[in-house]
């Protein structure tokens, strides 16, 4: 009788890498903790860490007298070394979990803010509109001077002269001083301008 040849078996495979061992979240901790420290006191920070182990990460808390400068403008200083830690344990534990750092409860004041409604905003009333100072208005005595002066000088030269803006009560005052100067006039330098208003003048001779 023949005896059947042997038939070979498959060869067993490959043995799989085995998993990576359990993190030893205290011991990590802890050594997370050493590391900050040390970053700390280089950048000369006199800071109390306390860590605490969560579900999925690890926090740690951060108390100094000057938690403004720890923190930086808009959380960029303590981001950077919350950064600067995990990537420097990440080389030495590739499956570490993630590590928080909060500055005097920073993090927990931030969801506080979120969760609370914003308030509505007060209306500021609407500013009112500034009034112009009070112009300062020439004394009857400095006005009468001043137009006797541009008289004297039209007589003289001969040309009109520009008295510029007179309000009302100056263009009284030049009428009243024009009833003894029948050779000089006063004329409006803007056509059909409304009587009452401030109006630019000149002064001419009349038969100039």
């Amino acid at each position: 009788m023949e005896t059947p040849p042997e038939t070979s078996s498959p060869p067993a495979p490959a043995d799989e890498t085995p998993p990576p061992p359990p993190i030893d979240l205290p011991s990590f901790a802890r050594e997370s903790q050493t590391v900050l420290g040390d970053m700390l006191r280089l950048l000369e920070f006199q800071t109390k860490i306390d860590t605490i182990i969560e579900q999925d990460n690890i926090r740690i808390h951060l108390e100094c007298d000057d938690p403004g400068r720890l923190i930086g403008r808009r959380g960029i200083t303590v981001n950077q070394l919350q950064y600067i830690l995990n990537r420097i344990l990440q080389r030495k534990h590739p499956a570490l979990p993630r590590i928080f750092l909060d500055v005097a409860g920073r993090e927990e004041k931030e969801k506080e803010k979120a969760q609370t409604p914003a308030k509505p905003q007060a209306q500021t009333p609407p500013r009112e509109k500034e009034k112009a100072p009070p112009k300062i208005e020439k004394s009857n005595n400095q006005l009468i001077t001043r137009i006797k002066g541009l008289i004297a000088e039209v007589h003289r030269w001969g040309q009109p002269i520009d008295a510029g803006m007179l309000n009302p009560d100056d263009q009284k005052a030049v009428a009243e001083i024009l009833t003894k100067e029948p050779e000089v006039e006063a004329v409006s330098m803007v056509s059909n301008a409304p009587a009452g208003k401030p109006q630019r003048f000149q002064f001419r001779l009349k038969h100039g």
